[in-house]
């Protein structure tokens, strides 16, 4: 009897689905397997359709999962109900989870569709636009599902859109998305519309991006009653190669317009789908018996040799799997999901006619009923298939190599006995899927590899086994890894590996075992969940290795600020421990684990230690490749024997461990318990932490745009506290922090006068016990300096525990809100007045600030009264009037005011001697209580205001007298600078009326002279004296700068003369080249035309001054070179300059 009359796999399970093709189809539905996966899309589904606002979903997963086996499903259970494939998919579904299909129901009532059914678009992807393939699936859809008298009417008009639409080589999407809409408005229910191979949408889209529009996706999605699946082979954005950055952001937007579901079932489902695969037919008892002893036999075997790589449900039922032999059913899913195409190499393993595919095995092999004897098809067979045809696949893949290297070997032991070459395919199967499945190539899993209990040539297996692993070996084909029980495949080396092991662990036993740990094996931190997210902050407790003897010693500190509390594992020999401290020197909250277990560990630790240094310390495996594999599979092997050792015995619920945690031993029963005490942990360490929902501020260190949001908040603080949101717009990050720190605890708010301001936090708000700390420290300080590192510190650490990231926000706020009585000191040097700079460096060196209150009182207290009457009637400048008589509000203004005036004012010695002494005084202030008690007084010739000595009325009179002159004085002294600039103007032109008619009358004069002008001193000077455009003193400043060459702000004492001189100069020039213009325009006509004007002036030694104009003929210029020429060669320098001055003043008498 072939073996293929007894047992064959069913190929409808196999058969691969097409929507378009199978949709409807009974068969193909009734052979397919729900799996949690699907239950938890279906489940997904339900939620949208019961409101939430998710109606759009991508399924991706790889090649041959079953996404499309999967969407017909959902297309069979969206249909009407009445309808045979749909009452089949429902009653799987209510085979399945009851609940869920209950819950569908109920959502099909509500929406009306439990008897009608969803409108149902199914459509398979082409190389096309996504429109087309829509509109396809559209058209299809009617005419499959919506057939008949009424459905006819009820569709034609929209049926006859669509088909006008197909015919057009662009469908618009306008358009199609209201026929969607239509057949949604038509049919009275949701429409469902599935995409599969959507990818191939995609990939035209990504190489003819002008010829398709995703947007309708978008719409579809936005569309109510419209729910939408595609299947993806990978993520949208890995299909936008070739595309520009703008449309990559476009395909963003629309990508987030769908929940990506991925698609990827377990490996034990494919073991179930196996076991559904292979069909007995016929009833023939003997062969059922045979094959039920042949299953018990190895499930005997598995749990004596305690193959626990087999022990999960899905094997519990052996003879399922038959002729498939126990091992092969187990790994196949593994090598199919690795190295080839999931569920499609699957079915092509047990439905195909590929050369070593099962069939083809089934068809050659022969069974006697009544003899006993059965045929399995083992491991090796499984080697042979995926060699010849899956392997072209996995060759496109990162583990091609592995392949290449292990078939490189077996090849080369062609000259082994059979049963070796079998052993060594069979091993080189498992180590290409050890690791994560668990599976190696053990002495057990090798003997059980090659049992056959019922073959009737039944030899000794475990010897032959035993045999043939010591000829490997010996002939250095495999070697054994003794610390994994693994055998594998032999590459050739030199090094010896075990004993670079010993040496390391012989070094590494003189150091403490803790410190080694550590080192080798750093736990990461553990957060508090529960406390961090119903506080805002984020919280998380270091973890660390101990042993007894340092508990014992000192609790050791956080290794980081940014730690919130500790956690210790702690391991010694004594049975117990005593209580140990709660907190940290600097007060974080320590959890300790103890366990007894030091000399259970010791051995493991040291050797987990050595290899890891083996593998990252040891020169000679840079040369040595496989050395150097060999060393990392050892040191992982190691290490994850450890970790899974030491995650044993201090996992929560080991009876073995004892827990420490607030002074007291506690009973932790699981994770989820200890999660809970270190929340419970930080509730107490950090009660008075403000609540803060923003994780972009809340936290230790801030990303460069957080950064950036937090100094241009800082920045709308200071400088626009009136404005509403501090004159902030859009969405930004800065105004989501503003928002949440100042808008929500109305810290910012509008007052009663309409303005928005600042106010202190109230006793319900988060911030209140944090800003009573700052404001008791400042108070506390009692005119002293108190640094801000002081109060960060504070802050930062328990009870508080705030993070550094809002902590400037807190302290710009309370400065400006105190800003009456507080002074601020850059590395001891007093800043009058609070600006966005101090506090932008405050945040990155808080230690370089300080800060001092005042509260001034008696003498002091009228000497404010004082300076604030004199602050709002002089004038002095300031956005608002000082209100209070407080230390800053009066030195802030009188600073800003110094700092403000002109460089001129601020170097003038013009001054008197009261004014220069104020303006040095207020210029060079370091100290404000000095600065307005001792040293302006000084500064005008009077005693200071001491509080131990007597002050009389006169004195404070005489005071306010002098100050208010000063102020004076320095506020005009720029004006009288103006003053002297107009008269030396007026003075220079003649001109005794006002400087508006001056104005007029020079630019009358100098408009036509510009454009003449070529001189570069003059030709400025010339359009300065012709503007027409500002007032008559930037009239006056504009022509003083380019006289003087200098801003008017900017002159010394002296430069008034040097313009005053200069001046001159300019007016002498600017009348000679008028005249020359007049006399140009005024030619007599017996001058000629080519005779060009020049103006002469001589002046004698008695100070007579002749001047005149002159004609030079162009025509003769010629003839006078030559004889300047013969001149210049007959007579010296000085001759010359005797004939020049000789002729001057001889033309201009004979002019005269």
């Amino acid at each position: 009897m072939i073996l293929s009359d007894f047992v064959s796999p069913d190929s409808a399970v196999a058969r691969s689905v097409n929507l378009e093709r199978d949709m409807g189809d009974e068969a193909a539905l009734r052979q397919y397997l729900l799996t949690g996966k699907g239950l938890e899309i279906i489940d997904r589904l339900t939620s949208g359709l019961n409101g939430e606002r998710v109606s759009a979903w991508s399924l991706t997963g790889p090649y041959g999962m079953g996404k499309s086996s999967f969407v017909n499903f959902l297309l069979a259970l969206c249909g009407p109900g009445q309808k045979k494939e749909t009452k089949i998919a429902r009653k799987m579904l209510k085979n399945k989870d009851i609940q869920l299909h209950d819950k569908f129901q109920k959502i099909l009532t509500k929406n009306r569709a439990s008897a009608k059914g969803f409108f149902r678009v199914a459509a398979t992807s082409s190389f096309e636009p996504i429109n087309r393939t829509l509109a396809d699936g559209l058209h299809r859809s009617i005419v499959k599902f919506h057939t008949g008298a009424s459905a006819e009417k009820k569709f034609r008009g929209l049926f006859s859109d669509i088909e006008k639409s197909l015919r057009q080589e662009i469908i618009e999407t306008q358009h199609l998305t209201m026929l969607f809409k239509k057949v949604g408005k038509l049919s009275g229910v949701p429409v469902t519309i599935f995409i599969d191979e959507f990818g191939k949408n995609l990939e035209f889209m990504a190489r003819h991006p002008a010829h398709g529009d995703l947007y309708i996706l978008q719409t579809l999605a936005e569309t109510s009653n419209i729910f939408l699946w595609v299947c993806l082979h990978q993520a949208f954005d890995l299909y936008s190669s070739g595309l520009t950055s703008n449309q990559i952001r476009e395909w963003g937007k629309i990508q987030g317009r769908f929940e990506d579901v991925s698609f990827v079932e377990p490996r034990r489902q494919m073991v179930r789908f196996i076991g559904k695969t292979l069909i007995r037919k016929g009833n023939v008892k003997s062969l059922n018996n045979s094959v039920n002893k042949w299953a018990k036999s190895f499930q005997n075997e598995i749990s004596r040799s305690d193959l626990t790589e087999l022990k999960f449900p899905e094997m519990e039922n052996l003879t399922r799997f038959y002729p498939l032999h126990p091992l092969t059913a187990a790994i196949l899913p593994e090598l199919c999901v690795r190295f080839a195409q999931n569920d499609r190499t699957l079915f092509a393993f047990l439905c195909s006619g590929e050369p070593n595919a099962l069939p083809r095995f089934l068809s050659t092999q022969t069974i006697m009923p009544g003899s006993g004897h059965l045929v399995t098809f083992g491991a090796e067979f499984l080697y042979d298939y995926f060699l010849s045809s899956a392997n072209s696949v996995a060759m496109g893949r990162s583990e091609s190599q592995r392949w290449v290297e292990i078939h490189s070997l077996i090849e080369q032991s062609k000259g082994l006995d059979p049963f070796c070459q079998r052993i060594l395919k069979v091993i080189g199967l498992l180590n290409l899927i050890s690791g994560p499945s668990g599976f190696r190539a053990s002495e057990r899993m090798l003997s059980f590899a090659f049992l056959n209990p019922l073959d009737s040539d039944v030899r000794d297996e475990d010897e032959d086994v035993r045999k043939a692993l010591q000829v490997l070996i010996q002939k250095r084909i495999l070697f054994y890894r003794e610390y994994a029980d693994e055998y594998r495949l032999w590459e050739g080396t030199d090094f010896d590996i075990p004993s670079a092991i010993r040496k390391r662990k012989a070094s590494l036993a003189y150091e403490s075992l803790d410190k080694v740990l550590e080192h080798a094996f750093p736990l990461t931190p553990l957060i508090a969940s529960r406390h961090s997210y119903q506080t805002g902050t984020l919280r998380h407790f270091e973890r660390h290795w101990c042993s007894s003897e340092q508990i014992l010693k000192k609790i050791p500190k956080c290794s980081s600020d940014e730690t919130d509390g500790l956690i210790l594992y702690c391991f010694g020999r004594e049975s117990g421990l005593e209580i140990p401290p709660d907190r940290t020197e600097n007060g974080h909250p320590v959890v300790i684990a103890y366990s007894d277990c030091e000399e259970q560990i010791q051995e493991m630790i040291l050797e987990a230690a050595a290899s890891k240094l083996v593998l990252t310390d040891t020169p000679e495996l840079e040369r040595d490749g496989v050395a150097r594999k060999e060393a990392g599979h050892t040191a992982h092997a190691t290490e994850e024997r450890l970790k899974k050792h030491l995650s044993d015995i201090f996992t929560p619920g080991n009876s073995d461990v004892t827990w420490y945690a607030a002074g007291r031993a506690c009973e932790l029963k699981s994770a989820r318990n200890l999660s809970h005490l270190i929340s419970e942990l930080c509730d107490e360490t950090y009660s008075k932490c403000p609540v803060i929902r923003n994780e972009l501020i809340n936290r230790k260190s801030l990303s460069p745009a957080a950064s950036r949001a937090r100094r241009e908040l800082i920045e709308a603080m200071i400088i626009n506290e009136a404005g509403e949101n501090l004159g902030m717009t859009g969405t930004g990050p800065e105004v989501a922090i503003y928002r949440t720190m100042l808008l929500a605890e109305k810290i910012h708010s509008l007052g009663k006068d309409g303005r928005w301001q600042f106010v202190v936090p109230e006793k319900g708000s988060s911030y209140f016990k944090a800003w009573n700390l700052i404001t008791k420290s400042v108070k506390k300080a009692d005119n002293e300096t108190i640094e801000v590192t002081q109060l960060t510190d504070a802050l930062r650490h328990p009870p508080f525990g705030m993070k550094e990231g809002p902590i400037p926000v807190l302290i710009c706020l309370f400065l400006i809100i105190n800003s009456d009585e507080l002074a601020l000191y850059q590395e001891g040097a007093f800043i009058p007045y609070l600006a966005s700079e101090e506090m932008e460096l405050m945040v990155k060196r808080p230690e370089f600030f300080s800060i001092r209150r005042f509260a001034p009182i008696g003498i002091q207290g009228r000497i404010f009264q004082i300076y604030r009457n004199l602050l709002n009637t002089s004038p002095v400048p300031g956005d608002t009037p000082v209100r209070n008589a407080t230390m800053v509000s009066v030195v802030g203004p009188l600073v800003q005011f110094v700092n403000s005036l002109p460089d001129y004012v601020r170097h003038s010695r013009a001054l008197t001697r009261e004014a220069q002494n104020v303006r040095h005084t207020l210029l060079q202030a370091k100290d404000p209580i000095r600065l307005l008690f001792t040293d302006i007084p000084n500064a005008i010739g009077l005693s200071p205001f001491d509080e131990q000595e007597s002050v009389s009325e006169e004195d404070v009179k005489e005071f306010q007298v002098r100050f208010r002159t000063v102020l004076a004085e320095l506020a005009q002294s720029y004006s009288g600078l103006i003053k002297s600039v107009k008269m030396v103007l007026t003075k220079t032109f003649g001109s005794g009326g006002s400087v508006r008619s001056l104005r007029a009358e020079l630019r009358k004069r100098a408009t036509p002279l510009i454009r003449k002008c070529g001189d570069k001193e003059l030709s400025p000077f010339l359009g300065a004296i012709a503007g027409a455009s500002g007032s008559d003193e930037d009239w006056i400043i504009s022509v003083a700068t380019i006289v003087s060459k200098r801003p008017v702000d900017s002159w010394r004492d002296n430069d008034i003369q040097v313009f005053s001189s200069r001046m001159h100069d300019f007016h002498k020039r600017f009348r000679a080249l008028e005249s020359v213009a007049l006399a140009e325009k005024n030619k007599p006509p017996e001058v000629g035309k080519n005779k060009e004007a020049r103006w002469v002036s001589v002046t004698l030694p008695d100070g007579k001054t002749s001047s005149d104009v002159i004609w030079t003929n162009k025509s003769k210029k010629r003839k006078l070179e030559k004889e300047l020429a013969a001149l210049k060669k007959r007579y010296s320098k000085e001759e010359l300059e005797g004939l020049f001055a000789m002729l001057g003043e001889h033309l201009l008498k004979k002019t005269a």
